[in-house]
């Protein structure tokens, strides 16, 4: 039996509103959608990138290594 974890499958928005970008646990590995700005047919349309979990680690990583690096103090 394998178990899964409480949050599997779970969608995680980067806003409250849904406006923006999300990450979502697809089969083992990471989606990351991002919006474009367009719309049709009354839906958002994207980009939608499939991530194994290292590279969406490392990306996460990165993306920090970035921030720290550039903050104003």
């Amino acid at each position: 039996m394998t178990r899964r974890r409480p949050h599997a499958n779970s969608i995680w928005p980067t806003r409250r509103d849904l406006s923006g970008a999300y990450v979502q646990s697809v089969a083992g590995s990471i989606e990351l959608w991002l919006p474009d700005g367009r719309t049709e047919n009354g839906m958002r349309t994207g980009y939608a990138h499939l991530l194994s979990r290292s590279e969406a680690r490392l990306i996460a990583k990165r993306l920090n290594q970035c921030l720290d690096a550039t903050v104003l103090r």
